[in-house]
């Protein structure tokens, strides 16, 4: 309504001062008591400007804003009794199947995002009295213990590489320590190492897809 108001009175304000402009008493003025007689004067202005302002009156009359309140009228011709109470009815039957696409994901993927479900896992998981503490222990109790084969073999290396006194004309020199260490760590090490990268592995193909369910899911529960 106040783009009608606005396009209808900028366009017959136009008109008034366009009608104004083309008044033969303005263009050519002419005494009062005697109209007959013209005061030798002529108005250029009102000459020049009226067909400026019947174009400016063109493009307000058949331009954006006119558009505008055309569509606008139609728009509430359409929207209103029968046709507003058809269209509406014609979303809710397009949108139903993806409303019954929603409640099945929500109820398929419900548990994800159902406060408290989670808290059952956490215990599980978090804490010295979880399952999983005894296994990180263990797990780390044998890293320790390659750690320190490790470091071993490479004290005795640097330290204590040979026997002291030894002949090596008649016994090798070299402390079998070294070696048995060093074969201990690889051989341990890279069992371990294909465990804990077997387990990142699925942790991390797990992780990224559950992630991006978290986030698909806080909106579905909205």
């Amino acid at each position: 309504k106040p783009l009608d108001e606005a396009s209808y009175l900028v366009s017959a304000t136009v008109v008034l001062l366009k009608d104004m402009m083309e008044y033969p008493t303005n263009v050519i003025p002419a005494v009062k008591s005697t109209p007959t007689v013209e005061l030798i004067h002529r108005c250029e202005l009102c000459t020049a400007i009226a067909p400026i302002l019947k174009k400016v009156d063109d493009a307000v009359t058949n331009g954006v804003g006119q558009a505008l309140a055309k569509a606008r009228a139609e728009v509430d011709k359409q929207l209103t009794g029968q046709k507003l109470l058809d269209l509406q009815a014609s979303l809710k039957k397009s949108i139903k199947p993806l409303e019954d696409f929603k409640k099945t994901i929500r109820k398929t993927f419900g548990y994800f995002v159902t406060p408290g479900q989670f808290d059952s896992i956490q215990t599980m998981v978090q804490g010295s009295s979880s399952p999983l503490f005894g296994v990180i222990m263990v797990i780390s109790l044998i890293l320790f213990t390659q750690l320190f084969c490790g470091a071993t073999s490479v004290a005795c290396y640097g330290c204590m590489e040979k026997r002291r006194g030894a002949d090596p004309q008649v016994t090798n020199p070299y402390r079998r320590d070294v070696h048995r260490c060093a074969g201990l760590t690889w051989c341990c090490a890279f069992w371990y190492c294909i465990f804990v990268f077997l387990i990142g592995g699925i942790l991390v193909v797990v992780s990224v897809p559950l992630s991006g369910l978290c986030l698909v899911m806080e909106d579905f529960d909205r």
